[in-house]
């Protein structure tokens, strides 16, 4: 390759992916979950989120052969109840029994009030480092980083008559959102995620711009590991 690292050469979305997966499953990853990461993180380049790319696998792979990243977990889901009380002041996952009764809370209504419960429900609820105690990943690979990840997954129907009524709604949500007044030089109003979603497109079939520098030290890790896949530029 050119010595000039800058240069950006364009990859396409199946190699990178490809790539991805031949890095992780050299360093015990089951192809299965290889597969899941390797869409996460080439969908974060395609939507132009670099940070959160292939790039990334450097530092995977780096905690993996130090023994505070696990290639293949064992993993469980727990479905938390008790979002509401009932009239009688029980916990409830009954719709209609919490409208008797009580929502309860799940956040203050300013921005540190909302930090402090996702620190609740992804550090402590999780078992996992709070409160600042999250190892940084890069600079100290002997030890685990302690990070937790909650997910809650809301059914529309839950709240509202059915799945239906809910995107009627927030198709009107939307369109009262894009239909504002906008600044001058604005032409047009993005809801979070359409920006991302059009450079994905665009990349999807253009390629996705890498540094010659990056896909030199993405092909020096796959050195490391044993791994003979290697990103080409199908656009020169």
């Amino acid at each position: 390759m050119s010595k000039d690292t800058t240069a950006t050469v364009k990859i396409l979305p199946q190699e990178a992916h490809t790539f991805a997966v031949s890095i992780l499953t050299a360093s015990g990853v089951p192809s299965d979950r290889a597969n899941l990461v390797a869409d996460g993180l080439v969908l974060a380049d395609l939507r132009g989120v670099d940070t959160h790319g292939i790039n990334r696998l450097a530092g995977y792979i780096a905690r993996i052969r130090h023994g505070v990243l696990d290639p293949n977990p064992s993993l469980s889901f727990v479905q938390k109840k008790g979002w509401a009380l009932d009239a009688d002041g029980k916990n409830t996952t009954d719709p209609a029994e919490a409208l008797k009764g009580v929502v309860l809370p799940i956040g203050g209504p300013k921005g540190s009030g909302l930090a402090l419960m996702m620190d609740v429900f992804g550090g402590l609820l999780t078992g996992s480092a709070f409160g600042g105690g999250v190892i940084d990943q890069y600079k100290d690979l002997d030890k685990r980083q302690g990070v937790g990840h909650w997910f809650m997954v809301f059914r529309p129907e839950m709240f509202l008559d059915s799945r239906e009524e809910y995107l009627e709604r927030m198709d009107t949500l939307l369109e009262r959102v894009r239909g504002c007044e906008k600044a001058a030089g604005v032409e047009q109003i993005f809801t979070p995620g359409e920006i991302e979603e059009l450079k994905e497109k665009i990349q999807r079939d253009e390629g996705i711009p890498f540094t010659k520098g990056e896909i030199e030290a993405l092909h020096e890790l796959a050195d490391n590991v044993g791994c003979k896949s290697r990103l080409t530029d199908t656009f020169s």
